[in-house]
């Protein structure tokens, strides 16, 4: 998948699309504009992070995490 052509934007809240689904693993792109966030939430299982373009900051058990394009944010084992 090319997550950027993949990504939907809106002015009014982050976009969601799952791209990919299966008992091992999900597969979802979040296109977020300017300013917004995706709140606090937990997820049923281990996430791997990859920012495609922009900056901005994640949020993570250890505290928060500077983000940039291209860089990945996986759990340590």
């Amino acid at each position: 998948f090319d997550a950027l052509k993949e990504a939907e934007f809106s002015p009014d809240r982050p976009v969601s699309k799952l791209l990919y689904d299966s008992d091992a693993m999900r597969v979802v792109v979040f296109g977020l504009t300017a300013g917004q966030e995706i709140p606090p939430h937990t997820a049923p299982s281990r996430v791997v992070l990859h920012m495609v373009q922009g900056r901005g900051t994640f949020l993570a058990g250890g505290g928060e995490l500077p983000a940039r394009a291209v860089a990945v944010i996986a759990p340590r084992p």
